[in-house]
């Protein structure tokens, strides 16, 4: 599929931003308590190469809205998607992420979509799925 775009970080059925690309990619980066599904880190890998080959577009969160909890009153603040400190979790793309998604769905004829881009369930971690959900102006 030349020239399609793929984007991994969405969430899981947990609730949590999966953050399982970004620690497959050398170097591994700081994701503090995100979810990463270890099992599943040779098998990003493999995609990555895979689209690679393909001429496949794999995008990857550039920033994220942390939290110091999984809660809809837990603090919260937008760091770079490498860098979420120890004890804290990716919940939610952050607004570079969501402008750049955005832009790469402007031409999209077709949208597959397997599930929220953070939590969305808590008002402060929806803004990643509410937006990308509607229609760009």
């Amino acid at each position: 599929m030349p020239g399609a775009d793929v984007f991994p970080g969405v969430c899981r059925a947990s609730s949590h931003l999966d953050l399982t690309f970004p620690p497959s990619l050398p170097p591994v980066p700081k994701v503090g308590s995100s979810l990463v599904e270890e099992d599943f880190l040779e098998l990003a890998k493999n995609l990555e190469i895979i689209a690679k080959e393909k001429g496949v577009k794999l995008i990857l969160p550039t920033d994220v809205v942390i939290a110091n909890k999984f809660a809809p009153d837990a603090e919260s603040k937008v760091v770079p998607a490498t860098e979420i400190p120890d004890g804290w979790m990716g919940l939610d793309n952050g607004p570079e992420t969501t402008k750049m998604i955005q832009a790469e769905l402007a031409d999209c004829k077709t949208i597959i979509w397997n599930g929220p881009m953070g939590v969305f369930e808590f008002e402060k971690f929806a803004a990643g799925t509410n937006i990308l959900s509607r229609p760009s102006p």
